[in-house]
């Protein structure tokens, strides 16, 4: 009658065992989803000699997602991840008549994408990643009251963290950090010889796919 038990117990814990296995999410494949994040940093202008002060900027930007993940050996997942988001962070430093603002010197991200590639360690059906790659965002310079006296494309590196877990063989959601450094926003028509502004700022992101 033991023997008898134990053997059931042996078989249940075994077909427990193939089932939970069998529910293991499949990390290869292709995604879309949608993202939400929030942008926060500091943000100064500067020229030869010249320095303003700094001042947080910040601000919330929303957009779509899209990647394909692939399993490589045991529970290694490596991907590429594409993602455009489009919002408002801006700033505006104190009045400064070192670069002619009297009404103070603004700086605007209003539209913000990456590509990056990830690698993760799959534990279950949650993946923490680590993930690096390009960044671009469309800047504006401005002083209130006189327009934009500079406007461009910067781009540079973006890394950062994140973890991501499947709730349904269809459905994930992640949180993940980024740090963004793309250079400087060039301000050619506010001092001699020119004035920048860097941007640089971190994203603090959460997001939902569906997998196919």
């Amino acid at each position: 009658m033991l023997r008898t038990i134990l053997l059931s117990l042996a078989l249940s814990g075994s077909a427990l065992s193939y089932a939970a296995a069998e529910e293991r999410h499949d990390w290869s494949g292709s995604y879309i989803g949608g993202v939400v994040s929030y942008h926060s940093g500091d943000n100064y202008w500067t020229g030869t000699g010249i320095v303003s002060t700094p001042v947080d900027t910040d601000g919330v930007l929303g957009g779509l997602t899209g990647g394909y993940n692939l399993e490589v050996g045991q529970n290694i997942v490596v991907g590429v991840e594409l993602d455009i988001s489009f919002g408002d962070m801006h700033s505006t430093s104190p009045t400064s008549a070192s670069f002619g603002c009297a009404a103070g010197c603004q700086t605007e991200v209003d539209g913000f994408s990456t590509l990056r590639l990830r690698g993760g360690y799959a534990i279950g059906n949650t993946l923490p990643y680590f993930t690096a790659g390009v960044g671009f965002a469309n800047a504006t310079a401005s002083v209130t009251g006189f327009g934009t006296l500079g406007d461009d494309t910067v781009s540079g590196l973006v890394f950062g963290i994140g973890v991501e877990h499947a709730f349904t063989p269809k459905i994930t959601a992640k949180i993940e950090y980024l740090r963004a450094d793309l250079g400087n926003l060039q301000i050619p028509t506010s001092c001699f010889p020119s004035c920048s502004t860097p941007i640089k700022f971190d994203v603090l992101r959460a997001g939902l796919n569906y997998n196919f």
